[in-house]
């Protein structure tokens, strides 16, 4: 009886694991107007710092960016794909979860690697929130999309204004590491337990 509770102790100290802020980062974030953003990519290439239409809302801690780092420049309609990654290995990713909250002009729909996740409520005009968990994460790299749809409406123009600004939450469990005192407490479990299977 001693032997199987020193086993389940063991047990029970490596199982232990606790939910942890695997990253956060926003647009924008510790770059000036016109320089890369060092997390976001457009269409492929670097997203760039602009600066904040009159008529956009700003997320807080979060700057701008779109293909030019000008909020006024018309820029053609159509879907503009910006893409950022987020790493969880040593996570469990059934655990994981993000928020995104973000503002954009014009529309957005949100993708976690490759798969639909929601689209913005509030333009540009106002504060979006999109919060998911518990599927849809690889366990090592994964690709956080949000396709940005510039022009909206049937009397839109053919050019406008675009951009992008957000901040990034992702959570997670690490993956349970045993200590070095549980792997010892489990030897001394296993040994006295073969002892005890030899004397018999």
């Amino acid at each position: 009886m001693r032997n199987f509770a020193l086993l389940s102790f063991a047990a029970a100290l490596v199982a232990t694991a606790s939910a942890d802020l695997v990253t956060a980062f926003s647009t924008g974030e510790g770059r000036s107007r016109y320089q890369t953003d060092l997390r976001w990519t457009l269409d492929g290439s670097p997203a760039i710092v602009s600066d904040a239409h009159p008529a956009w809302y700003v997320p807080s801690g979060a700057k701008y960016v779109n293909g030019t780092g000008n909020s006024s420049d018309a820029v053609v309609f159509g879907a503009k794909t910006y893409t950022t990654t987020f790493d969880l290995s040593g996570y469990l990713p059934a655990t994981a979860s993000f928020t995104f909250d973000f503002a954009v002009d014009n529309a957005a729909t949100i993708f976690l690697n490759g798969n639909y996740i929601g689209n913005d409520t509030a333009g540009f005009g106002g504060l979006s929130t999109i919060s998911h968990g518990g599927s849809f994460f690889n366990a090592g790299n994964n690709v956080f999309t949000v396709v940005v749809q510039n022009g909206v409406g049937p009397g839109d123009d053919e050019f406008g204004p675009t951009g992008l600004a957000g901040n990034l939450r992702v959570e997670a469990t690490a993956a349970p590491v045993p200590e070095p005192a549980s792997i010892a407490i489990l030897g001394l479990g296993l040994a006295a337990l073969r002892r005890r299977r030899a004397a018999k």
